[in-house]
């Protein structure tokens, strides 16, 4: 059995488990931060947009639709994204 378990290690490697502990909470960090800024897009959206009665601004509407300009998925896309 010992013999089976040097062939064909299976445990534990402490520098890659490690490494990926890392890799996983800079990771959560990083789609934490995005989602926090989409989250903090669409309330100021739904403020400018919506709640004020003379309309400011179309914020979010304008993002769009000049992504559209730039390649036609593209405002798509950042819209799917969005929601």
């Amino acid at each position: 059995m010992k013999a089976i378990e040097e062939m064909y290690t299976q445990g534990e490697q402490p520098e890659a488990t490690w490494a990926f502990t890392v890799l996983g909470y800079v990771g959560k960090l990083i789609f934490g931060v995005v989602g926090l800024i989409v989250s903090i897009a669409w309330v100021a959206h739904i403020v400018i947009y919506l709640l004020i009665d003379p309309l400011l601004s179309s914020f979010l509407n304008e993002v769009f639709i000049k992504m559209d300009g730039v390649w036609g998925l593209l405002g798509t896309a950042a819209f799917a994204f969005f929601c």
